[in-house]
């Protein structure tokens, strides 16, 4: 006589849930990870972290600080701007 033992599947929802659970999970790792990242950079080239919180509110300063000094004054923003002008010229050249 063969039996065939019954296999419990969670439901949709659970399904779902679990996957949100995961993807959040790979998300949290990946940010972790782009941080070590910066930090390593930093470290690398003599910027030692000086606020505990490196991507709060004052760590965000120091990081645009840093940036404007080595790029001439410029900002992550102005220089987002104009690099979106020039794909942006160059698009309509090609049209």
């Amino acid at each position: 006589m063969c039996c065939v033992l019954a296999i419990w599947l969670p439901s949709f929802d659970l399904r779902q849930e679990r996957e949100r659970d995961r993807w959040r999970l790979f998300l949290v790792c990946k940010r972790s990870a782009l941080k070590h990242r910066v930090h390593a950079q930093l470290m690398t080239f003599g910027h030692p972290c000086a606020v505990s919180d490196l991507f709060g509110v004052r760590g965000r300063g120091l990081l645009e600080y840093l940036e404007s000094r080595s790029h001439g004054e410029r900002t992550c923003s102005q220089r987002s701007r104009s690099t979106s002008s020039t794909v942006r010229s160059t698009r309509s050249r090609r049209s």
